[in-house]
């Protein structure tokens, strides 16, 4: 299984932010949200998502600004992306 792709728009964020993905095989996903260090704040998704392009909008309005990392997880990939609040 390839690791998940996916790219977060626009970064840096202030309101709404969008998260695009392309995964290759049908199967569980979680995309979470971390702090500056790396610890769980919550998560955006967890569940089945069909094979192809996918897309996630969510509020960042009520995080404080500073850094964060979207953290996508399929199967046993892992992929972590730098997110910026201003």
């Amino acid at each position: 299984q390839q690791a998940p792709q996916f790219t977060i728009s626009p970064n840096p964020s202030k309101n709404f932010t969008r998260i695009d993905w392309d995964v290759n095989l049908l199967g569980l996903m979680r995309i979470d949200l971390l702090d500056a260090s790396g610890n769980k704040l919550f998560s955006l998704w967890d569940e089945s998502k069909a094979m192809g392009l996918n897309s996630l909008d969510f509020d960042s309005s009520a995080l404080a600004p500073g850094l964060y990392f979207i953290q996508m997880t399929s199967g046993q990939n892992i992929l972590r992306k730098k997110f910026w609040v201003f």
